[in-house]
């Protein structure tokens, strides 16, 4: 048990309320008095009980930013090896139907 909870436990044992409840209960009479400001107030101090404290987290990004035109010469030069080393796929399907269409080859 943290010590807020052992702190609200005792408040609640010893007044038979949290500091929650008492801060709701001050919404409610004020929005039944038509006093917006109170309740907002009053909310507003309640939100840390009721939703959890998002922690701030520092991003440390070590990855190297180049210019667009760099990545795209990059880009154009593994393209153009790949089409010079790749083979001829036009080659390997002429052999295959210059064999004829009755023909059949062992796979």
């Amino acid at each position: 048990m943290n010590e807020k909870q052992k702190v609200e436990d005792y408040v609640r044992a010893k007044y038979g309320i949290t500091p929650l409840d008492a801060m709701m209960e001050i919404v409610v009479l004020a929005k039944q008095n038509g006093d917006q400001q109170l309740a907002h107030a009053a909310a507003s101090s309640a939100a840390p009980y009721v939703h959890a404290k998002l922690k701030q987290v520092e991003i440390d990004d070590k990855r190297e930013i180049r210019p667009a035109a760099e990545v795209e010469s990059e880009i154009a030069s593994l393209l153009a090896g790949f089409t010079r080393d790749a083979p001829p796929a036009a080659e390997g399907a002429t052999r295959g139907a210059a064999q004829g269409a009755g023909e059949r080859t062992p796979h």
